[in-house]
């Protein structure tokens, strides 16, 4: 169980300094309910020779530079770490802020409408319509973006459905379906 993870910190003689214990499973792994071990008199101490921001940063969990600031004030015996004028995110910190690696350009457009059009059904969707439509179909040409949405009442009416936004869409623009790409 995740309630029962304690984590350790220990000092340069290898004694136990910092024993936490991780106050819910939801909790990241910076936030900790601690108790002190060691005598009052006595402080914390890293394995390396110094305390620099980036150590403290990384054991800490990647810990942010206001809270690392902080830290002191409301953890007894933690050392006062030297905070970098010029900060610049860690590897770790910049891949977490990131969303996605950027997608590479694609040379898979069409150059007609009704070249490729991309379908999804959507549902089935918490709240059902007044009209009792829990799904919806989407029709979208890649060349013209033009989009037609259907709203369904069951899966079992997207044939249906499909192939009348299909015959609509033929006979406004003039052109046949060349390729549909759906998941």
């Amino acid at each position: 169980m995740i309630n029962n993870c304690k984590s350790n910190i220990w000092n340069t003689n290898e004694h136990l300094v910092i024993q936490a214990k991780a106050l819910s499973p939801n909790n990241n792994l910076h936030w900790f309910q601690s108790k002190q071990i060691t005598p009052m008199n006595s402080s914390i101490h890293s394995l390396a020779k110094e305390d620099s921001y980036n150590l403290w940063h990384h054991h800490l969990g990647h810990l942010s530079k206001n809270a690392l600031h902080a830290a002191p004030f409301h953890v007894t015996g933690m050392p006062t770490v030297a905070l970098p004028d010029q900060h610049t995110p860690c590897k770790c910190c910049a891949l977490g802020k990131m969303h996605d690696y950027p997608y590479p350009p694609s040379d898979k457009h069409a150059t007609c409408s009704l070249g490729l059009v991309h379908s999804d059904l959507v549902g089935p969707m918490p709240t059902e319509s007044r009209a009792c439509a829990r799904y919806v179909l989407t029709f979208i040409d890649d060349y013209s973006g033009f989009a037609v949405v259907a709203f369904l009442c069951t899966k079992g009416a997207v044939s249906l459905h499909f192939k009348s936004m299909v015959s609509w869409t033929e006979i406004s623009i003039g052109h046949s379906l060349t390729s549909v790409r759906s998941d």
